[in-house]
């Protein structure tokens, strides 16, 4: 069985198109870590995971057993907070909360990096959305509108941001084929994800796929 999720995989490979990275002075913290495979790949002075469920996979990887909306970690601290995929899943009416934590761990000038599912994403066969979404745990909603973050995004003091969208309709449209040979043949499964990946990177924005947010403290 593989061990990396496959979600998380081709996360990882689509960052890298979109040239989202460390550098090798950064602290970083990436909330939501799980196993800190993403984490794994960066180059950075320090890393920090943090997750209620925690898989201790890295050596390089200093990983916290905790909330994000509670973070035991100090203020103005890191350079660079990443939650990719995270704000669907906490509880509801906690998503300015969420935000204030991450804003409150992160030095000023430092750069938070969140993505979210849209409200409008689609799976296909689009009425297997609602029964995947169920099975990616978010009970709560299906994703986020535009006007959902910016909602939220303007109860927090002293920020710019940037909101993109990544339609990643490949992905999507061959999510049920790519989950059923994820764990049968994992490499090669890797080879297709990388080159879709690079594909969906370069597809239209649209909203029937994710959002991704970039936060400057400012």
């Amino acid at each position: 069985m593989n061990k990396i999720r496959m979600g998380t995989y081709f996360r990882t490979e689509l960052l890298k198109k979109l040239n989202i990275k460390t550098m090798s002075n950064d602290v970083v913290l990436d909330v939501g870590c799980f196993d800190g495979y993403w984490l794994s790949t960066q180059i950075a002075k320090r890393k920090v995971g943090l997750d209620l469920d925690i898989v201790k996979q890295y050596s390089d990887i200093k990983y916290v057993r905790g909330s994000g909306l509670n973070i035991p970690l100090s203020d103005n601290v890191f350079d660079k907070v990443f939650a990719f995929d995270v704000i669907e899943h906490i509880p509801p009416h906690t998503e300015v909360k969420f935000l204030r934590e991450l804003h409150r761990v992160t030095k000023k000038g430092g750069v938070i990096i969140l993505t979210v599912p849209s409200k409008d994403i689609k799976i296909f066969p689009s009425f297997m959305t609602n029964y995947v979404s169920n099975k990616w745990g978010h009970e709560k909603y299906t994703g986020l509108s535009r006007s959902d973050i910016l909602n939220y995004l303007k109860e927090i003091n002293d920020i710019k941001y940037i909101i993109s969208e990544l339609n990643t309709r490949r992905y999507l449209n061959m999510y049920f084929l790519l989950r059923f040979i994820w764990p049968l043949f994992p490499e090669y499964t890797k080879l297709i994800l990388r080159s879709i990946a690079t594909l969906d990177m370069k597809s239209p924005n649209g909203t029937r796929g994710y959002y991704m947010i970039n936060i400057l403290k400012k």
